[in-house]
């Protein structure tokens, strides 16, 4: 069986990826982001694979177990705009609340997708943060043990987007030094 970790940008995906990366997960993609850069790669069983616009990518048949990363929309949006206009995007703050519609339209579809290839479960990126009982049930979901260490993957921040990328900044230093 192959996990999926989906949701939309900005959600979360690359968190629950370090978890279960730090625990010896097999996972695709590199640290800390966890891209893999190719819509139709091809994941041995047991992998971790990180999806993100599961509503535009073609799935391949398979079994699989998918978390579903939700986040508020507003603030996922507000992430997503600060995001593009760090990468020189020149957006108009009225498109956080076009993204953020249009998260909340389509998520209800991308989970019905999703729940057709396997189990589903929806993981809160907020409660992620803050909950450690959210950790332990994404760690029961994928069978692994050690919650410990994937709470030590989380760094202490708000739950609401930050205006600045240093979260952005300290997860790149880290991955240069992987």
């Amino acid at each position: 069986m192959i996990n999926l970790v989906a949701g939309f940008g900005r959600c979360g995906s690359s968190l629950v990826m370090q978890m279960i990366h730090s625990v010896g997960g097999p996972t695709a993609g590199s640290y800390p982001m966890f891209e893999t850069g190719n819509r139709n790669i091809c994941v041995p069983d047991g992998f971790s694979v990180k999806i993100l616009e599961p509503l535009v990518i073609g799935i391949p048949k398979g079994e699989y177990r998918t978390v579903w990363m939700d986040r508020d929309a507003t603030e996922q949006a507000k992430s997503e705009v600060k995001f593009l206009r760090s990468m020189g995007a020149s957006i108009d703050d009225h498109y956080v609340d076009l993204i953020a519609g249009l998260h909340r339209k389509e998520r209800f579809d991308a989970r019905e997708r999703l729940s057709k290839y396997g189990e589903i479960m929806t993981i809160s990126f907020e409660r992620l943060l803050t909950q450690r009982e959210e950790v332990q049930r994404l760690a029961a979901f994928l069978n692994l043990d050690d919650v410990d260490t994937m709470l030590a993957q989380i760094i202490p921040r708000p739950t609401e987007c930050q205006a600045d990328l240093n979260i952005e900044m300290r997860l790149a230093e880290s991955g240069s030094k992987s």
